[in-house]
C-alpha cells in the first residue's frame, strides 16, 4: 500500500518517545540512549514501517517476566537482527 505522510510522522513521533522512556530507565539524555544503547537499525527498521512482534505491553512487564532464556521480544529482535544483516 501506499505510505501516508502521517503514518511516518506517526512512527518518528513514537521513536522520540522510545528514545526519551528508554534514557530516562538508564539515567541519561535521549541523545546518549540513542548514540550509546539502541541499534540504529532497530530504528531505522520500525521507522520504515518494520517491527518485531510484541510480547509485553510495557518494560516493567518484560522486567517483572524475566525467566531463563531470551523472552519472545528478544528472540523477535534477534531475528530482525539477523535478517537485515543477511540482506545487507
Amino acid at each position: 500500500g501506499v505510505e501516508t505522510t502521517e503514518g511516518k510522522t506517526a512512527r518518528k513521533r513514537k521513536v522520540v518517545a522510545a528514545v526519551k522512556e528508554a534514557a530516562e530507565k538508564l539515567g541519561n539524555s535521549p541523545a546518549i540512549c540513542r548514540a550509546s544503547y539502541i541499534y540504529p537499525m532497530v530504528l531505522d527498521s520500525f521507522e520504515r514501517g518494520r517491527v518485531v512482534e510484541r510480547y509485553f505491553e510495557d518494560v516493567e512487564e518484560l522486567v517483572a517476566r524475566r525467566s531463563p532464556g531470551l523472552h519472545g521480544s528478544e528472540k523477535a529482535l534477534l531475528k530482525l537482527l539477523r535478517q537485515r544483516a543477511s540482506s545487507a
